[in-house]
């Protein structure tokens, strides 16, 4: 199938994109690239169930062997197990996707959305395993741009941020789009949300940049302060041991109807929790171009972020900001805004105005195509 001349072969290195909002990117980047009949498309992912829908006679999945996607196995994966897999099908195009650029000859279009290459320093506190995670993974994947011939990122701060590291890449900037897969609402399983009060959703699962342990200092000021304010989280303690500590914290302090987790998430429910939110919150030290952004944009719901540089590349004028160390700036700028009317019903139309700024998905179709040439 992948040996037709007058075809173009597309190698997908998606092999680590199974979650949140790099899986939503990657399904639609995929749905726009099986419209194109001279596209033959080779993806490998880590998990068949989320991939087997884009499965046609122009695009074969393959997944990733689990002790592959193991950490301690991940240099089999990069090192061995991809590049054989490459140099067996030959591609036009290797475009990888949420991971490590590709060891490859080949021509390689780069998706960058990783803050913590672009970020130079760390403005909150890791655990050390996760510094050195990190760590080694911006050292790898400046040891790998060698073999890129083109790199998307997603905002003007990321752009910069790597030009400073290489002025000789070439950088596109495209923006995430608006997911374009059908939602399948469910009307009445958020129902019994707190009602009376202004509900604030944070919609993550836990990392230790999303800064959430600051939000149950927020909640503590609002306890305190006996403020018509209900938080929303979307945490699983199986996630994270921090995760479970979170909420470990909000029994001991009697939070329960302050900071209320709901669980983990799927995005087909978002539009139905999005119908009872007032606000959406975003504490996050580290940011790339969140779909919580977009998401909050297209409900028409006021959206409230931390005040750091590569946000404000992403948000523009389309948010509230606040300082994410500070449960007092959190809590001080909901309050602010929530007594101002118009102020919030200016943010909600900058919101649209940014989402109408937004690239469509069919602008990385076109990348694809110029790095192709």
């Amino acid at each position: 199938m992948f040996y037709m001349d007058h075809q173009k072969k597309i190698f997908i290195n998606a092999s680590t994109v199974l979650i949140s909002g790099g899986l939503i990117l990657t399904q639609n980047i995929l749905i726009e690239l099986q419209k194109e009949s001279t596209f033959e498309l080779y993806v490998i992912c880590p998990n068949k169930k989320k991939y087997s829908p884009y499965i046609n006679s122009k695009t074969t999945i393959k997944v990733v062997p689990k002790f592959l996607l193991r950490r301690i196995n991940r240099l089999l994966l990069d090192y061995i197990w991809i590049p054989k897999l490459i140099r067996r099908i030959k591609p036009h195009l290797v475009l990888s996707l949420g991971n490590l650029p590709s060891i490859t000859k080949y021509k390689q279009l780069y998706l960058h959305d990783n803050p913590y290459l672009t970020e130079q320093f760390y403005k909150f506190s890791m655990s050390y395993f996760t510094s050195i995670v990190h760590y080694l993974r911006n050292k790898e994947t400046f040891s790998r741009i060698k073999y890129v011939n083109h790199i998307i990122v997603q905002t003007e701060y990321q752009k910069n941020k790597l030009n400073i590291i290489d002025k000789n890449i070439l950088i596109t900037i495209l923006s995430p789009s608006i997911p374009t897969f059908p939602i399948l609402l469910k009307e009445t399983q958020y129902g019994n949300l707190s009602k009376g009060k202004i509900n604030v959703l944070c919609l993550s699962r836990y990392y230790e940049h999303k800064n959430l342990e600051k939000l149950v200092d927020v909640s503590k000021l609002i306890k305190k302060k006996q403020l018509g304010y209900t938080i929303y989280l979307t945490i699983d303690s199986k996630n994270h041991k921090k995760a479970k500590k979170i909420l470990e914290t909000i029994k001991e302090n009697s939070l329960e109807n302050i900071l209320v987790n709901l669980g983990k998430i799927n995005h087909d429910n978002v539009p139905e929790i999005m119908k009872h939110m007032d606000a959406i919150i975003v504490p996050s030290f580290l940011e790339s171009f969140s779909l919580v952004f977009i998401e909050a944009w297209l409900h028409k719901k006021p959206l409230f972020v931390s005040d750091i540089e590569s946000i404000r590349s992403a948000c523009n004028k389309a948010a509230f900001y606040f300082n994410p160390n500070s449960e007092e700036s959190i809590l001080n700028t909901l309050i602010n805004a929530f007594e101002n009317s118009e102020q919030l019903s200016e943010i909600v139309k900058q919101g649209e105005k940014r989402l109408g700024e937004l690239n469509e998905w069919n602008d990385y179709i076109k990348i694809v195509k110029k790095t192709l040439e």
